[in-house]
Parts: structure tokens; sequence; C-alpha cells
């Protein structure tokens, strides 16, 4: 064994057990046929390689599915991957050098580009098997599913079926979150935590009223690209509105807001002419004020209600603006919701790429944000631009490429939500959420949750398999590869279901036409959401998903709320009428030291592979779980993280070594067990106890925090140091007791700490299971559990800390003994400490402990608060008569209220009161009473204090000469106190396990020792 705690060193030492014991392969296999348990891995993306959030998510994963283990489950714990969608493509562009993906099919054919996706999709396989491996995660990383195998878009298929045949699955024209740079659809889960604060312009626009010449509605928006498919403007018709008039003409505009609106535009001499209700104004006409630019807006005028005035309550508030919205049904979900009772017309002149059609008419191949600029000057050009300038807001950016996204109308595939939005709603009452708080948020987003669009114009991804006929429009869906070779024939053997392939499978309609696949391609969150079924290749495979699901228990990120667990919850409930998961824990995510998320823009993040190189894997691992609750962010500050983490087990450590140090062979279960003995064991089986609990709650901070008191505070600090000298001597009862804490305590904490608990359970233990990890849990023993003996205990300890203090005080080494203790209390403590006596004595190191009161004496002192206004000039003077006060003049004082002392009157208001004891005792309060020390140090407890510095010092050099305690040795001893050594023989040899003492003999000088006037030689030599 080691002698002091290297991490490194214990981590490469057990790796290579696990690995040529095949340790990891064992233990996953343990439990086979036992209860099942269900943890399903989120798949992260194989893009690139692990960093410090799937290091908390994994460490959180392997902790349960370890504790899981030795509770006699047998644990499904398949890793699993992303690979399809927009962060591989994204990636895969970047390296092929495609700007834009138009690029994508010309420059590069659709089939090179997607196998390069595939290639990348599994590019960091190794390097995340590596790193979990060191991490010590032993989830199953040589099979894990990945998202586009085969097997696994088969059940994506049947899925999408299942829809179909309840008849969920529609297609329609509306306006959706749109990323310009990757040419696809965006869902609102997508963009939900992806806002950033931008500066857009900010524009007043006056809209003329056709009715009535220079008179105009007045917009406000931010967004001047969107005003070429205006049309229509909201009004409330419950507000007031105000005919302004100005020198730009007559305004209309919300009556509430028009103070703040003529600041705003600068408009200092203005008049209210009348103002009317915004119902009154309902269908009227305006002139689109890009009408020249826009020639577009000359056919839409025979359109329904278009250029009108149409009212809406929901949408037209008085927070900001003029209370006149600008409407354009084909750039935002808002608008179109609003108008859709109106009927008109979704017109949205902007492509994929976020240029202007040619239904854009000037702007036409113009990029939207681009043309804001030319829009304005035409605005101006027209006396239609009222005020401009600039604001800055929050606006959404894609997921992945980070590219400001649009909001345009474009034709999609969707699956009706708010069909299943009560059962989902029903079915997550069994949830359990950890932590409870995040229950109501998911619920908020089940009750908002808008249909979702399942389709992508992409490349790399799921094929919808949706066929629809050229000639009559019959859809057809297919929910196995099995139905596609029905149409199409034999499937080869390379039969591979993405595109370009898919796209190229067509079969005859009976009505004589062709049927064709849509060539959209499946949102990757169906990916996700499938994913408890389709990495078991469910309903073709009936098993092992039948017998599994639903989930036992999930943890992911709090993005994943509002995603994954929200996509997981409507496939499941879809396809099984069933919430897909027992359980739901939500982690947050690490910050730097200064609570900065990290980023590679900014410097600040820190890889795995960099902590466990500075301090291995069991410390970052601990910190994990221990430094806070899951859901609160933790800050990483590394040397706080090191430094923490290698005091806590380096004291595990090195208790673990003092049992190895002192025991001699196997230890026997003792017939008798002393007070300390049976506290420990006590406290032992409580913390077992917090320890599972937290464990199950999931709250592993208090499982952290349980065991980690428990072998500071009890173990180390309290129970070893007061066993120390019987374990020195193989008493049997406390070398027993400590290996059952050492034991007990290395099986509780062995999933989150799963290499120290190793090497402490395989080296020093030395039992009989081949591995901790093969090990039960321990169960709680409730009949060691003694309440009162922990109280008297808690009193011990509360009195003991005291003694350190006053010690500390007053610069006496524990090593020193000192004379007496006094404690002052009443007679039930009294009985209670009774039973702990010779345990205080032995922490405090005290040669007397005896029950009592300490005699006091009376002093005073001057309260110059006082002395100065009654006695002037005169009051130094007086305050040295009190100091000079003896005994019975205090005594006289305190009794009688006054006396006259060198012709002052003294009153007891002229002083302040105190007791003290004499000068070699100190006291100090404890919670039920007062422990004083006597401290006087009398020549023999300095010769027994001297001896203790002689031992200590012999201690040191026998270390550094690598002697160990069970090495058998003679001590030679020489100087100038020799008589006094004699003396101290059998004592020193007690104290130092040596086989004999030589007093006045020197074989060969090791060492010297000296203190004031001692001077003593010493030398060893081993006998065995």
């Amino acid at each position: 064994m080691n002698e002091e705690y290297d991490p490194k060193n214990i981590e490469e030492d057990i790796r290579l057990f696990w690995r040529e014991n095949e340790i990891k392969d064992k233990e996953r296999k343990r439990n086979k046929g036992h209860k099942k348990f269900f943890l399903l891995d989120g798949p992260p993306y194989l893009t690139g390689n692990p960093h410090l959030g799937h290091m908390l998510n994994k460490v959180v994963k392997d902790t349960v599915l370890r504790f899981k283990r030795m509770e006699g489950y047998d644990v499904w714990d398949q890793a699993g991957f992303d690979a399809h969608g927009l962060p591989n493509e994204v990636k895969t562009e970047e390296k092929l050098g495609i700007e834009k993906k138009t690029d994508i099919g010309q420059k590069i054919s659709v089939e090179k580009f997607i196998e390069e996706c595939r290639e990348r999709a599994v590019s960091s396989k190794d390097v995340w098997k590596d790193v979990m491996e060191r991490l010590g995660v032993w989830q199953d990383f040589d099979d894990p599913y990945i998202t586009f195998h085969n097997t696994y878009i088969e059940s994506e298929w049947w899925f999408i079926k299942q829809a179909a045949e309840k008849d969920m699955i529609y297609r329609k024209k509306r306006p959706m979150y749109w990323c310009p740079r990757c040419m696809t659809s965006l869902s609102q889960n997508e963009i939900s935590d992806e806002y950033k604060t931008i500066e857009d312009p900010s524009i007043f626009v006056k809209f003329p009223r056709r009715d009535k010449d220079n008179e105009y509605f007045l917009i406000w928006t931010t967004t001047p690209w969107t005003l070429p498919g205006n049309v229509a403007i909201l009004l409330n018709p419950d507000f007031r509105y105000a005919r302004v008039k100005t020198d730009e003409g007559v305004l209309i505009m919300a009556n509430d807001l028009v103070e703040e609106v003529m600041d705003k535009v600068g408009i200092e001499d203005y008049k209210i002419l009348n103002t009317i209700d915004g119902a009154s104004l309902q269908g009227k006409e305006y002139d689109h004020p890009l009408r020249e630019e826009v020639p577009m807006h000359e056919e839409l005028d025979d359109s329904m209600n278009v250029h009108r005035i149409l009212n809406s309550s929901s949408l037209v508030t008085l927070e900001q603006g003029t209370g006149c919205v600008h409407t354009a049904p084909g750039h935002g979900e808002e608008d179109y919701d609003a108008t859709r009772n109106y009927e008109l017309d979704v017109f949205s002149p902007v492509n994929d790429a976020g240029n202007f059609t040619e239904e854009g008419g000037k702007y036409t191949g113009m990029y939207i944000h681009d043309a804001d600029e030319q829009i304005l000057e035409d605005l101006k050009k027209k006396n239609y631009l009222l005020g401009h300038s600039t604001i800055e807001h929050e606006y959404p950016h894609c997921w992945r490429c980070k590219t400001k996204i649009i909001q345009r109308a474009t034709s999609q595939w969707y699956i009706d939500v708010s069909r299943l939005k009560f059962e989902m709603l029903e079915k997550n009452e069994d949830v359990k959420w950890i932590p409870g708080k995040i229950r109501k948020r998911f619920e908020n987003w089940l009750e908002k949750g808008r249909d979702w669009c399942i389709s992508r114009q992409r490349f790399w991804g799921v094929p919808i398999p949706i066929w629809i006929c050229d000639n009559c429009s019959e859809r057809e869906v297919l929910g196995s590869f099995g139905e596609l070779e029905e149409r199409i024939g034999e499937l080869p053997d390379d039969f591979d279901p993405h595109k370009p392939y898919a796209d190229d499978w067509e079969w005859d309609c009976s009505c004589g036409g062709t049927m064709t696949r849509t060539e959209d391609l499946l949102d990757v969150w169906c990916d996700s959401g499938c994913a408890p079924f389709a990495s078991m290749h469910y309903p073709f495979e009936e098993e092992p998903f039948s017998s599994l699901k639903p989930m036992d228990f999930i943890v992911e990120g709090s993005d994943q709320v509002a995603k994954w667990f929200y996509y997981l919850m409507f496939c499941s409930v879809l396809a099984f009428d069933e919430a897909p998961s027992k359980e739901v824990l939500m982690h947050a995510f690490v910050l730097d030291e200064e609570g900065k998320a990290m980023s590679k823009s900014i410097g600040n993040v820190i890889e795995p592979e960099e902590i466990m190189e500075k301090m291995g894997v069991d410390i970052p691992r601990f910190w994990i779980l221990e430094n806070s609750p899951l859901w609160e962010n933790p800050k990483v500050d590394l040397e706080e993280i090191k430094n923490e983490g290698y005091k806590i087990f380096s004291v595990y450590w090195n208790t673990a070594q003092f049992l190895e140090k002192y025991r001699d062979g196997n230890i026997e279960k003792p017939d008798e067990l002393r007070e300390e003995d049976r506290w420990i064991l006590s406290r032992l089986e409580k913390m077992v106890d917090e320890v599972k609990e937290g464990y199950e709650n999931k709250h592993f901070h208090l499982s952290c925090r349980s065991w980690r008191d428990f072998v500071l505070e009890d173990l180390s600090r309290w129970y070893v140091k007061s066993t120390r000298s019987r374990a020195r001597k193989g008493d049997a009862a406390a070398l027993w007791t400590l290996k059952e804490c050492i034991k007990k305590s290395t099986l509780v904490i062995a999933p989150v700490v799963p290499y120290i608990t190793e090497k402490v359970y395989r080296d020093i233990l030395k039992v009989s299971e081949e591995s901790v990890h093969g090990c039960n849990f321990p169960e709680t023993d409730k009949d060691r559990i003694d309440e009162d003996l922990e109280d008297r205990m808690e009193l011990t300890r509360d009195i003991v800390n005291q003694v350190f203090s006053i010690r500390e005080e007053q610069g006496r080494k524990l090593r020193w003994p000192v004379k007496k203790a006094v404690v002052s209390t009443d007679q039930q403590v009294k009985k209670e400490i009774k039973y702990m006596e010779r345990l205080i004595k032995d922490m405090g190191n005290l040669k007397e402990l005896v029950f009592g009161e300490v005699e006091t004496k009376l002093t005073v002192k001057p309260d110059y608060s006082n002395l100065g206004p009654k006695f002037k000039g005169d009051a130094e003077v007086v305050a040295d008569t009190i100091e000079g006060l003896s005994q019975s003049e205090i005594e006289e004082l305190k009794k009688s209220g006054g006396l006259e002392k060198d012709g002052f009157k003294i009153s007891k208001e002229d002083v302040k009161f105190s007791r003290s004891t004499s000068e070699s005792i100190s006291g100090k309060d404890f919670g039920k009473g007062k422990v004083f020390l006597d401290m006087e140090l009398t020549p023999e407890l300095k010769e027994e204090a001297v001896i203790s510095e002689l031992t200590r010092d012999i201690q040191l050099a026998r270390k550094e000469e690598g002697l160990h305690v069970k090495d058998k040795m003679k001590l030679f001893l020489d100087g100038n106190k020799n008589k006094v050594l004699s003396r101290w023989k059998d004592k020193l040899r007690e104290r130092l396990m040596v086989s004999d003492i030589v007093v006045g003999e020197m074989d060969h000088t090791k060492g010297s020792f000296e203190y004031e006037s001692w001077d003593i030689e010493y030398g060893f030599e081993v006998t065995g």
C-alpha cells in the first residue's frame, strides 16, 4: 500500500485490475434475470469530444446505475448517440468549405455529403469511449444505440404511421421559425434558449388612409424587412384612438400613447382633433406605403380583407408601439393566428435563403436584413418614415449556426399536439420530477405546446415516410421497411434508408399517377422522442422493450424540459398511452469560477481530460455530486475542487491505512464493545441510511455530505483519535469496529468514487468478493442505533472541543498533558458525562477530571462613562483608586453599594464587576455548563510532555527511514537524561511499538533530540 494518497497511481492500478480481470463486464452481467431497472441515455452528439457538461451528466447516470446494481437490479445501461440533424450537417459543411445549402448537390453530390455526415457522426466514438472508461463510467459503449442505424429509423417510421392512423398528421402553410443559413424550419423549442441581445432599427411608418387625404395610420416596427409582406393593420376594438393633427398630417394612434409616441418621433407641436373607438375603424382601407416598390400589393387589393383595418383584442396592447400593429401573417406566428378569422392571404415574398423573391418587387434577390436600409430610404423619400432610431432587444438565433432566424410562411408537415394535450398533463401527474418545482414548468410547456412541425428541409436525417400521388394527391404512410419492400421490390443487402436513395423510391398509384416521397426529413427531435423504443427496434423486436417500459429514470440538463423531456412525453403518450418515465431529474449547467457559462469564444471552457489530469477521477466525481443540488449551477474552481477533494480522500485513505497498520490478520467480532465503539457504529448506521435515502431521492449532495461528515468528523477526527492507543495495543474491539466502519463507508460511497473504494476494498479490507462493485449495498442495522448514546457523545465532544479551544488559546499542545479539568454543570448532565469520563481524559490529555465549581474572586474595573461626568478632573485619580481596591473592599462595595476611599465616595455605579479564576485556570462554556482547565505545568507534567515530543521525533525519523509499525525493531537511546529515559522505558516501548529499548548504549545514530536541557541521540536496529 502507498503511504500517501495519490489518486493517479490508485486509478492506474485499478484500471489495470479492472481490465485484466474483466470486472466491468462481470458486474454488468451479474444481475441478469433479476428485477429490471431501465435508464435511458439521453443521446449526445458524437460530432465532438465530451465536455464538462457531459462529464456531469455521465457521472450522475453512472452513480445511479452502480447503486441499482448494488441493490441487485438488472440494469439497462446502453449508451446512446445522436447522429442526424443540423449539428452534424453544420460541422460537415465547415469541413467541406460549403458556404450555403445550395452548394450541396452542385459543388458536392448529396450522396458524398451524406457519407461525410455519416463518418462524422461516429468520428469521436473512440474518444468518447476512452474518456468515459477513464471517468469510470460503466455504461455500454461497445454496443451503443445510434440514431442513424436502420433498425432505429424503422422504429421511427412505425411511430409516424401510428400518428397517421390516428389522423394526427397534416400539411399546412403557415409561418415558421426559419434559419436562412441552414435553410430549414426550426421549432419553438429549438430557439427557446437561443435569444441574444442585438441592435435593430426602430421605425415609425405612416400608412395612408384611403378615405381621407393626408391622414395616416401610424405603426411601429423593428423589422422593416417584413413591411413588403404587410397585408393588414390591427387595432384593439376596446381602445380609444386619437386623430392627432401635426405638420406630418393627421396621425391615428392609441389615445393613451399619444404623448409617448410624439416624444419618440420628436414632434412638439400637435393637437388631438378627436378620439374614436377602435371598433369603429374596423374595415377602413389604407394604401400600402411600398405599393409602387412591391407591385404584388396591387393584386392583393382584390383579396379578402387585405389592406384593411382589422380588430384584435389579444395582439394589440399599450405596452409599446402606437396601438396600430403592422400585420404580416407570412412572417409572424402571432400575426397568423390573430388573423385566421379574417381569412387573410399568407403573403411571404422571401425564399429559403432569406432573400426576397420576385414577389418582393424592387427588393428581389436582396437578403432581408440587407434590404432594411433600402426600405428605409424608400419610405423616407415618400415621406412615410416618421421616426427612425435603433433599439436593443432579445432576438432568436439558430441553435446550431447562430444565424438570426426569421419567420416565413412555408408548407410543412405537422402532428396535431392539441389532441394529446390533456392526456400528457394527466400522465405527467404520475411522474416524479426532481426538483419538484420543475413539474409546473413542464406542465406550463405542455399547456402552451403548439402542433409539432416534424418536417425539415435538410439532407442528413430520417426521411419522412410519406408518399403522395402526383395525380390524385392520394397520401400513403409506410410504417416499416417490409411495407416499402412490398411497394418497390426486394431491398438490397446494403439497403440505406437515407437520402439520396429514399428520394428514388416510387411506385404506381391505382389512379395511374406516381407515388413520390415528400422530400422532407423528420425533425431530429423525433429521433430523440422515439429513443426508448427505437433504440431497441420495437415493435419489430418485442423484447426487451416490452419488459422494460416505462423507463425508471432519466436525467438531462435544464434546457431539455422543453425539448427531450417534452418529446419523450408526446411520443410515449401517442404510441403507448403512458408517460415515458417514472422519474425525471433535471440538472443544471456547469459555470466557471466567476459564474459565467462556459464558451469557447470566451476561452473559459474546461475539458474533462484537463480535470482528470490535474486531480484524477474520484475527486471531480465526488465534487459534481456533493458540491450542490444537481439542479443548481455549480461554479468550477479547479484549485478549490482539488484541495478540498484531496483533503477529504486523504483522510479516508489515511484512516484505512491506520487499520492496515495495526491489525494483524483477520479480526473477529469481540464479545464486548466500549461506549465509543457502540457510538461510532450507531453513527455509521445512520450514515448508511442517509446515503441510501439520498441516492433513492436523487439528492446526491446529501448522500455525499453525510458520508463526508461521517468520515471526517465522526470516524477520523473523533473515533480514530479516541481509540489510537487501543489500536496500537491490538485491541480487538477497536480494530473490529474500525474495520466495520471502513467497510460500510467504502461500500456506500463506491457508486460515487469507484477507484479509491476499489483500492481500499481490495488491498486493505481484503474481503472475499472480487470487486467492491460486485457487492450488495449494505443494509442498515437498526439495532445498532442508540440515540441516548449519541446524545451523550455529542455532549462529550462539546466538552472536549472546549478543552481544545482553551489549549489553543493558552498555547498548550495536545501532546502536553494538563493537570486537571473541572466541569461545572447540573446533576443530570454530570450523570451523563460520568459514562464518558475516561474518554474525555484521553481525548483532552487530562491527568484528572472532576465535577464541581471553580473558586473565583470578585474583581472590578473603573466605568469611565460614569467617572468622567461625576469626578471630572479627578476621574483618573479615582480610576487608580478603584484599581487598587483590596478583595475585602470590593466585596464591601458589592454588598453595600458604596464606600469611601482616599477622600472619594465611590458607588457601585462607578465600577464594572466580574469574576475571574486564578491565573493558571481558564474556562469555556459548553452547551450545558462550563469547563475549566488548570494549566499549571508541574515538573512531572513537563517531563511527560518532553517524552511525548521525543516520541514524535523518533516516529518521524522511523518513517523517513522507511520503517513500518509492524517491523520488529530495537531502539537505542543515549544522552544526558538516561535516568529519566530508564523510568519511561516501558511507556516508550508501548507508544513506539518496539520490541526492546536499550538506554545508555548506541549502535548507530539515526537522529538526535534537543529540547531545553535535554540532549538525546537515538538509533534503530531492525530485528525481524
